[in-house]
């Protein structure tokens, strides 16, 4: 089951939602760091579950977020400056630098992203839905309002090297959760950049995302599967069924790939980000294009096996992975050229 409908499961649903609204509409930054925590406090709760999976996947969402929650309220505090005496810019800086870290922390971006995958691994799908989605709303509404000032292009980098990570770290894993995981650190990069420069297209996009991921994560809860050998027809000869060619087309959506609804992800990230910082853009991008290429695999993966050509190539000595990654490959090599077409319509359309 997708979800387990009970009267502490609404409870604690609905803290976590009081406290994303409180937050929205919080006038100070102890407002919504008060808010943050008590978004934190019902989602903590509600990732608390009776394996001891669960149990360890929610001790490390726990101590990922408590320290990043500390570190935001000491950053607060040294902006404010009041309790210290020592020179405004030192203290700004030293504000810049501890809001940065526990933003950092908060939603996991790099180098404290390591326990994003991990967390993943261990939640149910609907609590990966809302790691993945709703718990990234009041970090991008701190960073759209704040902005670090001087400090940006520590944002950028950590934003970019999030990115790579998240592509490069999506290579040969085999469990759909943790693969979302490195997932969800690619949209982040791309997420928290949109919020530096346009919260409309944040909005926009994270909108995307959330319907996009909540198709995907329910259609696998439905298929009882957690990594690709219990696909059936895949690897063990199994018969298998056209469900799972439908479950591709929801990961080539994820990752960007034209004309699929998650492709409008990409086309708001080019056209808001071509102008501002290109090169971070042609990072984001080849992060997206390596993330894009398992993907692919997945679907070719699918589609090959169900259809029964894994059979026909083995008779014509032609590697059925090999083909597969032939495939992959070629569809990357259309969306390079799809991706560079964007980014000169997006200077275009700005100058």
């Amino acid at each position: 089951m997708f979800v387990k409908l009970d009267p502490g499961f609404f409870l604690f649903f609905i803290c976590t939602i009081v406290g994303s609204l409180i937050g929205v509409f919080a006038s100070s930054p102890i407002g919504l760091w008060f808010a943050m925590e008590v978004n934190f406090f019902g989602a903590v709760s509600l990732f608390s579950g009776k394996s001891s999976v669960e149990t360890d996947s929610t001790m490390k969402y726990f101590m990922s977020q408590a320290l990043g929650s500390g570190l935001l309220f000491l950053g607060i505090l040294l902006s404010l400056g009041s309790f210290i005496e020592v020179s405004s810019g030192v203290m700004s800086v030293l504000g810049g630098v501890f809001l940065l870290m526990g933003f950092n922390m908060k939603i996991g971006l790099f180098p404290f992203h390591f326990w994003v995958p991990s967390v993943m691994s261990g939640c149910s799908w609907v609590n990966c839905f809302v790691l993945s989605s709703w718990q990234k709303i009041l970090p991008l509404w701190l960073v759209s309002g704040v902005g670090f000032g001087s400090l940006s292009f520590l944002l950028i980098a950590c934003c970019v090297f999030t990115a790579l990570v998240g592509g490069v770290g999506g290579l040969g894993q085999v469990y759909f959760r943790p693969l979302i995981g490195y997932s969800s650190l690619v949209h982040s990069g791309w997420m928290v950049l949109l919020a530096v420069t346009s919260v409309f297209s944040l909005g926009v996009y994270l909108l995307v995302y959330s319907f996009v991921l909540a198709g995907l994560l329910y259609s696998l809860s439905l298929s009882h599967s957690y990594c690709f050998q219990h696909v059936p027809g895949l690897f063990f000869g199994g018969s298998g069924n056209s469900f799972w060619i439908w479950i591709g087309l929801y990961f080539l959506s994820l990752g960007g790939l034209p004309p699929f609804f998650g492709s409008v992800l990409k086309i708001l990230g080019v056209f808001n980000l071509s102008s501002v910082m290109p090169l971070a853009l042609m990072v984001l991008i080849l992060s997206s294009l390596i993330s894009l290429f398992y993907y692919l695999n997945i679907f070719f993966n699918f589609s090959l096996s169900l259809s029964g050509m894994k059979s026909y190539y083995a008779v014509e000595k032609f590697s059925y992975g090999k083909f597969s990654n032939f495939l992959a490959l070629s569809s990357i090599s259309i969306n390079i050229g799809m991706s560079v077409i964007f980014i000169l319509l997006g200077y275009w359309f700005w100058f």
